[in-house]
């Protein structure tokens, strides 16, 4: 059956599946791997339309529509009263603070014209997303 929970459920994981191969498919560094380094000027442009900045777009999306459809379809699980440490609350909060780790880090490296840090941001934010959905389960 197809409900909303199941398609937040969905969502979810192919967020954190996208995050992985964003993960994998990072170019290599421009720092120095053989020899001296070259300053920023003389550095081979950055490559800011290939597959890794697309899957990090992509990742961004499937993330936005995760909490989306969580909020369509848990709505009412969320109570503050309940406090921080309540499991349906942790998820919303870690969720969306992954979601929101993740489109920074994407938004950094796609408006730097130069080579920026980026990848632990991004890795916080999928870890967060990780541990949301493991609560749940």
């Amino acid at each position: 059956m197809w409900s909303g929970s199941n398609a937040h459920m969905v969502l979810g994981l192919a967020t954190i599946a996208a995050a992985g191969l964003t993960a994998v498919t990072a170019p290599e560094g421009y720092e120095c791997e053989v020899g001296p380094c070259l300053p920023l000027s003389q550095q081979p442009p950055r490559e800011v339309n290939g597959t890794h900045a697309k899957l990090a777009k992509a990742t961004v999306a499937l993330a936005a529509a995760t909490i989306a459809t969580g909020l369509l379809a848990h709505w009412d699980d969320f109570k503050l009263e309940d406090g921080f440490t309540d499991p349906d609350n942790l998820h919303v909060l870690l969720g969306v603070t992954g979601a929101a780790l993740m489109a920074y880090a994407t938004n950094k490296s796609a408006k730097s014209a130069v080579p920026v840090s980026h990848a632990g941001i991004a890795e916080l934010g999928a870890l967060g997303m990780v541990v949301a959905i493991k609560l749940t389960w």
